[in-house]
């Protein structure tokens, strides 16, 4: 459950600092933190094969979430470092803009 919460807290910030405010962590989180939390009912319950069912499920989004947010917490330190270096400034920004809009027409 721990994994579960951290990837979803983690990839949803970096994806929204990464992807213009869009939280593209949150709904894989979220199928993470479902899953984790049956686990401990299903084994209350005595099912084992379905809270290794559930915790195989948990698993899975888990490592989906923390590639996502690994993804996204890369292309948030390249783009800072990037503005360090001075090799992406606004008018570079614009500039690109600009031909693609130029692209469109």
């Amino acid at each position: 459950m721990i994994w579960a919460v951290i990837s979803t807290v983690v990839a949803t910030l970096a994806s929204m600092m990464a992807c213009c405010c869009l939280p593209l962590g949150l709904p894989s989180g979220i199928a993470a933190i479902v899953y984790a939390s049956k686990v401990n009912p299903l084994l209350a319950a005595e099912n084992e094969i379905g809270a290794m069912e559930a915790s195989r499920k948990a698993k899975m989004w888990c490592w989906v979430t923390t590639i996502l947010g690994s993804v996204f917490l890369i292309l948030v330190v390249l783009s800072f470092v990037l503005q360090m270096l001075g090799v992406v400034n606004e008018d570079y920004l614009e500039d690109l803009k600009r031909q693609i809009e130029a692209g469109r027409h």
